[in-house]
């Protein structure tokens, strides 16, 4: 079914709750919510997909695309003198880290409006030429919003005590 205008506003207002840089907000969405939008992403996405692979999931009721600008961040931090010598030397992209959050906070706020949502990669390179995205952006990856539930919300979550540490702690002992 289709995804209510109010509901991706909302979900596109959640994205933009997370880094961003100091006010730089160096991502951009490309937003497809409409039927023909969809069909076009996917055409242009994974061209090589087999239809009946996951066809439910191929029919989500919109898809966003995030993307990082890693020239808005660095131009962003230029402007201040960072004691550790700015982008050059950071050990991420923040700039990707930033469009990261935007998705999760995205997929976050479907998941929270009880939407079926699902993050995965695709063909960047065909993407690109399809829909000229410049070639200085990194695509992250896609939100699928409105599928159903393929089953991975229904696996054992771990403990914390599974992936959590306390090294302050285990140092002190």
């Amino acid at each position: 079914s289709a995804i209510k205008p109010t509901e991706l506003d909302a979900m596109v207002a959640a994205s933009l709750r997370g880094p961003s840089a100091g006010g730089t907000e160096p991502w951009h969405v490309d937003l497809f919510a409409e039927h023909q939008e969809v069909a076009a992403f996917w055409r242009a996405a994974w061209p090589t997909r087999n239809p009946d692979d996951q066809p439910e999931r191929l029919n989500a009721s919109a898809i966003a695309v995030f993307g990082a600008s890693t020239s808005a961040y660095n131009d962003r931090y230029a402007l201040d003198a960072k004691p550790h010598g700015g982008p050059a030397n950071w050990p991420v992209d923040y700039a990707v880290v930033d469009a990261s959050f935007a998705a999760m906070l995205f997929q976050l706020a479907a998941t929270n409006s009880g939407l079926g949502s699902w993050f995965f990669g695709f063909d960047v390179a065909n993407y690109r030429a399809t829909f000229a995205t410049p070639s200085e952006t990194v695509l992250v990856g896609a939100v699928a919003v409105g599928v159903p539930d393929a089953g991975s919300a229904k696996r054992r979550v771990r403990p914390a005590s599974d992936f959590v540490r306390r090294p302050a702690q285990a140092a002190a002992e």
